[in-house]
């Protein structure tokens, strides 16, 4: 997708003295120290502080694209579209079993805290959590395009959950695996969806993958 709806941002920018693009994540109100850990979500958590204009609001990566052209966001954007994300990948098994017992992208305690962190502040998503290890469907990458007011409302919610676990191994001194908030909030991309299937005005792309390399 071409500007006018795409604009280049450096995430990370804290962790290294390369220049990459002139927008950078560490201005203003930010995570970029921490994107070893938050990963891509150290851009969402930026645009939510800092990009206060744009009426829609969204993340792709260098080298995975929304398969969308200028005509058909145009029409989202007219149709009032709340949401669109890339089309769901099925994985193997459930997801805790993706996430946990295969991949080891997160720990079992890492699972159970995410857990907790959601009854604690927002139980009504629990029962869409909860359904996780029985759904073979994932919307990954932490992609998506919202309108603003459903951007606020998905990042004042994740980045609560997120926060609750990191304090836990801030508190504790523990050093955890890289991007594992990141693949939480991964997780929690595709419980937001669950949770509001039946409200969210969402569109489902095509996701293009580019051979660039680094």
């Amino acid at each position: 997708m071409n500007s006018p709806f795409c604009e280049v941002i450096q995430v990370g920018a804290d962790l290294t003295d390369a220049e990459i693009s002139e927008l950078k994540d560490n201005t203003g109100d930010n995570i970029s120290k921490r994107n070893r850990d938050y990963c891509e979500m150290s851009a969402v958590y930026w645009a939510w502080k800092n990009d206060k204009e744009s009426d829609y609001i969204g993340l792709c990566h260098y080298r995975r694209r929304f398969h969308i052209h200028r005509e058909m966001m145009l029409w989202a954007m007219e149709e009032n579209y709340d949401a669109i994300y890339t089309l769901p990948q099925i994985t193997d098994g459930g997801l805790r079993e993706e996430f946990v017992e295969r991949n080891y992208f997160l720990t079992p305690e890492m699972w159970e805290l995410t857990e907790e962190a959601i009854k604690k502040l927002s139980p009504e998503y629990l029962e869409s959590w909860q359904a996780l290890p029985e759904s073979f469907f994932l919307i990954a990458y932490n992609m998506f395009i919202m309108r603003r007011d459903i951007f606020e409302d998905y990042c004042s919610w994740v980045f609560s959950i997120l926060e609750e676990v990191d304090r836990y191994y801030l508190e504790q001194g523990i050093q955890c695996n890289n991007r594992y908030l990141g693949y939480i909030a991964e997780l929690l991309n595709t419980v937001y969806i669950m949770k509001n299937k039946t409200t969210l005005k969402k569109g489902y792309v095509k996701m293009k993958r580019l051979e660039i390399k680094v």
